[in-house]
This record gives C-alpha cells, sequence and structure tokens, in this order.
C-alpha cells in the first residue's frame, strides 16, 4: 500500500470509528488501529484483530447492525474481531441481549469445551454465561 493509500484508508477508518463513536474499542497496534479482544476467544490471552481495507466493509456493517441503541454499539469492536474470524466467543463473554447472542452465534459453529474455552454457551446453561458490558 502507498503512503496516499494508507493515508486515505486511515482517513476513511478513523470517520467510522468516530461517527459510530466506538474509539474506546480500539488502540493503535504496529501502524494501524486494531479491537482489543483480550479473554474474549480464549481464556487468559492477550489479542487484537487489526482494522485492514480488506476488512473494513465488515466494521461497517457490524456498526450498521448494531446502530439501533447505544448498548449495542459498546459491543460493535468484538462483534467485529468474531466476524473476521469467524468465530463465536468463548461461553462466558457472551452479552446478555438475546439479539446480541445472535448476532454472535451467527459468527461461527458452537464451540468446543476446553482450556481455552471453560464455560458452555449461555443456551446450554454457562457458568458465568452472561456479561453486563462488553470487554472494552
Amino acid at each position: 500500500m502507498t503512503d496516499s493509500e494508507r493515508l486515505v484508508f486511515l482517513s476513511s477508518l478513523f470517520d467510522v470509528v468516530f461517527e459510530a463513536d466506538i474509539q474506546e474499542s480500539f488502540f493503535w497496534n504496529n501502524g494501524t488501529l486494531a479491537v482489543n479482544c483480550n479473554d474474549f476467544f480464549w481464556w487468559g490471552t492477550g489479542d487484537c484483530e487489526p482494522v485492514t481495507p480488506e476488512n473494513l466493509s465488515i466494521l461497517k456493517q457490524v456498526i450498521a447492525d448494531v446502530d439501533d441503541t447505544d448498548e449495542w454499539l459498546k459491543w460493535a469492536g468484538l462483534l467485529f474481531c468474531a466476524r473476521v474470524r469467524q468465530m463465536r466467543p468463548q461461553g462466558c463473554c457472551y452479552p446478555k441481549d438475546s439479539t446480541m447472542i445472535a448476532l454472535f452465534d451467527a459468527c461461527g459453529p458452537k464451540r468446543e469445551i476446553d482450556i481455552g474455552n471453560p464455560y458452555q454457551h449461555p443456551e446450554d446453561g454457562g457458568a458465568y454465561a452472561y456479561i453486563e458490558e462488553s470487554c472494552q
């Protein structure tokens, strides 16, 4: 990517993030914005998902899908990560809202219980199955 293309991309990305008022979900990482998703997919991990020119459209669609309420917008960054990875969060990281649960479930197949995902999906009565706030 040329410097000019990079500036256009970053300008577009900043417009999307600040217009939706979701900047608290992002941090600067190796020259681009990334979403912090520590512990969201695997227990006890530090993790992030960079926003790239190839996945910016996914972020835009996530914002369109959750823009109905501020309550849902706080999950936009993590839903972006789940869609990019085509993966559901670990069972204990699901939001309480049934609409948001459905959006996360659509990201990938139900996960097996293992060391990185020690709690069941909320539908299965998972321990710590609902958290009130986004992990951001």
